[in-house]
């Protein structure tokens, strides 16, 4: 089998799969759930959503010689199927389990903000807001965090 051919394979078998992930999407058009977002069906929706806007992304970065960036967009594919694994084994633990790292990672980030401003020898605008919108994102579980 030449390159060429091996090419127009792998093309046509990419196309059956976002086919196979569109007729996927078609089929949730009325998902009923009172979890709203939260919802593990909503969550797994996003994903593959989001994991088909990457996949047909790929071939026309690879077209314009964007190998790193065509990567990256493989790479997050394959941590949405991951997560999606999870969604489908865990469910609500899991989205708990999401939204906690969300949480801490909002934390973190801000807290080397504020750090880094703590640094500076003249005072920001933006840090009392900063601080503000870290308190009320602030799980109850770390209320102490920069104090």
């Amino acid at each position: 089998m030449s390159s060429e051919q091996r090419k127009t394979a792998w093309h046509a078998h990419a196309q059956r799969l976002a086919d196979t992930a569109l007729e996927i999407i078609g089929q949730c058009d009325r998902l009923d759930t009172t979890k709203g977002s939260r919802d593990p069906k909503v969550i797994a929706l996003a994903l593959l959503s989001r994991s088909l806007g990457h996949f047909k992304a790929v071939p026309r970065l690879l077209e314009m010689g964007q190998v790193v960036e065509a990567r990256t967009l493989t790479r997050c594919i394959f941590e949405n199927l991951f997560m999606q694994g999870a969604l489908a084994e865990r469910g609500d633990e899991f989205v708990q389990k999401m939204a906690d790292d969300a949480a801490k990672s909002r934390q973190s980030r801000g807290g080397w903000v504020l750090g880094w401003l703590d640094e500076q020898e003249a005072e920001s605008p933006y840090e009392k807001g900063l601080r503000e919108s870290i308190d009320k994102f602030r799980p109850p579980d770390i209320a102490d965090f920069h104090d």
